[in-house]
């Protein structure tokens, strides 16, 4: 048995593999006397599940400070988040979600058919919920974002991403094996249409206007599930 733990460190996903021992869900005890019975030191192993590449239609751009879920035990969705792209002198503030299959390995950009969405935010927090994401707060871009670092209007909104089924199975296999491949190494413009062949849609919406009766602006916080809450 492993233990498995996912990571998406600026736009690479990456996945820690440890091997368990048969009593590794019990805690070893503190006496030194039992060092000399212990088994040796397991290996550990990281595994590139998506290499780092420039945004497509089938991969999403390099980022920091975003938020990542997992709904339905196989969709990781990330939302949001920042890059500040030396390229071109100017931080790049995102707005876009992307959702990503741990058992099948492809990469959608979630197309929204909401028209009242959340902008771009660095450093939110989401929980998954009933297949649902929920974000909270992140700091936003003021103006355009073109004049550096421009951090400090933090928000304290809630809002609720809903993911519509996915297309079957037979298709989304088509797609992944046979159409992604070819699209990976094609131009975006050129790319775009093909993106009808399999898409992911969801949609927000804003379940709690912050103001009074909620926590002051913030980012970089932490959020967590309780029980049934």
């Amino acid at each position: 048995r492993t233990s498995m733990m996912m990571v998406m460190h600026t736009g690479i996903l990456l996945m820690f593999c440890q091997p368990l021992s048969a009593t590794s869900s019990s805690e070893p005890p503190l006496s030194s006397s039992s060092s000399s019975s212990s088994p040796p030191p397991q290996s550990v192993l990281w595994k590139i599940l998506h290499p780092n590449q420039n945004e497509t239609v089938v991969s999403p751009t390099v980022r920091y400070g975003h938020s990542a879920v997992v709904v339905d035990s196989d969709l990781m969705v990330s939302t949001h988040g920042y890059f500040y792209n030396h390229r071109h002198h100017h931080p790049d503030w995102r707005d876009d979600s992307w959702a990503y299959s741990l058992t099948e390995g492809w990469f959608q950009r979630i197309q929204l058919t909401s028209t009242d969405n959340p902008k771009a935010a660095f450093y939110p927090t989401s929980i998954a919920y009933k297949g649902d994401v929920f974000m909270f707060g992140g700091d936003h871009m003021q103006g355009n974002g073109n004049q550096g670092h421009t951090f400090g209007t933090g928000c304290n909104l809630m809002w609720r991403l809903t993911i519509d089924p996915l297309p079957s199975y037979p298709r989304r296999f088509i797609y992944n094996n046979l159409v992604a491949p070819v699209l990976k190494r094609v131009h975006r413009m050129y790319a775009e249409p093909y993106r009808m062949l399999f898409q992911v849609t969801g949609r927000w919406q804003l379940m709690h206007q912050g103001g009074q009766g909620a926590p002051a602006n913030r980012s970089c916080h932490a959020a967590a599930r309780i029980g049934k809450m």
